[in-house]
């Protein structure tokens, strides 16, 4: 049987030579139809099936132009770019795509068949599948939508809604740190997301700065610099990557540590292996300290893992080195020193946190 999928992987001239055969082969099916409908319908079904075979030739001829170009595609998804490569280390490729409407652009994970194999290839696997089957149940403009997944020849793939802005993470690298003027709102917006989470015993357990994206709205080529922040409007926030996110009855007896080095809870540092919410609650503490001062305590000084676990587990985040503009409000700060206490029994609930955070920079809950 002839299918799209089946042309993307033929040579151009053979590509050619089976589409002309085919249509030739609907030509003559064609004539027959009309002939044996009789002379009432006989002409205008002819002309409607010409048609058709004409606009199929144009789709066949365009297709061919394609190949020819090196576009690539993933199932119906046509590649615009890579965004991120497993060659660097990671498990999946993630490309930008365009699919599903003529325009409508999304980001694709592909999860090659040569990676499925071994130890970390299994943990890999279960990552990508869990993350499939989490995103397929969520509903919520604070968190990814999922559009499809699926296999083919290259791999397993899941098909994301394309978030134009930028990450926490980039914001950082570009800007230095975040104001708490702009931060308000996006911090609520997660923090809209994870209290969903948890109100359904989901926790997401990798809340990083590169974990949320900001959705702008800036002219396509605009670059992101302070000048044009300065007069971007933020649509939302949106928590991504669901890889390590997990629901409280699936937790085993020893999930080990988990999560990104610079995030992770005193709790999981010290192998105590007490997942739950307040694990989300440190991190989002974390990364609202990183963005209001420009670096993160727990990455300063010795890189190794293990010297980064240590601190995790014995150091407290310097609130004091708060900018002036969060020092004015002693409820913020409180509300702050909170999240990120040893103790995660001491911590507040995300729903919690997200009324308490809200009413002091006077925010919509």
């Amino acid at each position: 049987m002839l299918t799209t999928t089946s042309l993307k992987f033929m040579d151009v001239a053979r590509r050619a030579e089976v589409v002309e055969h085919y249509l030739s082969e609907l030509s003559s099916l064609s004539e027959a139809i009309a002939s044996a409908c009789g002379p009432l319908v006989e002409a205008g079904l002819r002309a409607m099936l010409a048609k058709a075979i004409v606009a199929v030739r144009a789709q066949a001829n365009a297709s061919v132009r394609e190949q020819k170009a090196g576009v690539r595609y993933i199932a119906r998804l046509r590649v615009l770019g890579e965004l991120s490569s497993a060659h660097e280390g990671g498990m999946t490729s993630t490309f930008l795509a365009e699919g599903g409407a003529p325009g409508k652009k999304l980001v694709v994970k592909l999860l090659r068949w040569e990676k499925f194999r071994g130890t970390s290839a299994e943990l890999a696997r279960a990552m990508f599948e869990g993350e499939m089957e989490r995103l397929a149940g969520v509903v919520h403009p604070n968190i990814v939508s999922i559009i499809d997944a699926g296999v083919v020849d290259e791999g397993a793939y899941i098909a994301l809604e394309y978030i134009p802005g930028a990450s926490l993470e980039t914001l950082l690298r570009k800007l230095g740190r975040v104001e708490l003027r702009a931060l308000g709102p996006m911090v609520r917006d997660v923090a809209r997301a994870l209290a969903w989470l948890h109100a359904r015993k989901i926790i997401h357990r990798d809340i990083k700065p590169g974990n949320i994206i900001v959705q702008l709205d800036l002219a396509p080529d605009a670059p992101l610099d302070a000048r044009v922040w300065s007069t971007a409007e933020v649509v939302r926030a949106v928590l991504i990557d669901f890889g390590v996110a997990t629901e409280l009855t699936r937790l085993g007896s020893n999930e080990g540590v988990t999560g990104t080095p610079g995030y992770i809870a005193p709790e999981i540092a010290r192998g105590l292996n007490l997942f739950g919410p307040p694990v989300d609650m440190y991190a989002m503490g974390v990364v609202i300290f990183e963005m209001l001062t420009g670096f993160n305590p727990f990455l300063e000084g010795d890189p190794q893992l293990n010297a980064v676990l240590v601190r995790h587990g014995s150091m407290a985040i310097p609130w004091q080195k708060l900018p002036p503009e969060a020092q004015a409000r002693p409820d913020l700060v409180q509300l702050l020193a909170e999240t990120t206490r040893i103790d995660p029994r001491m911590r507040p609930t995300m729903k919690d946190f997200l009324a308490r955070w809200s009413k002091s920079l006077g925010l919509g809950a």
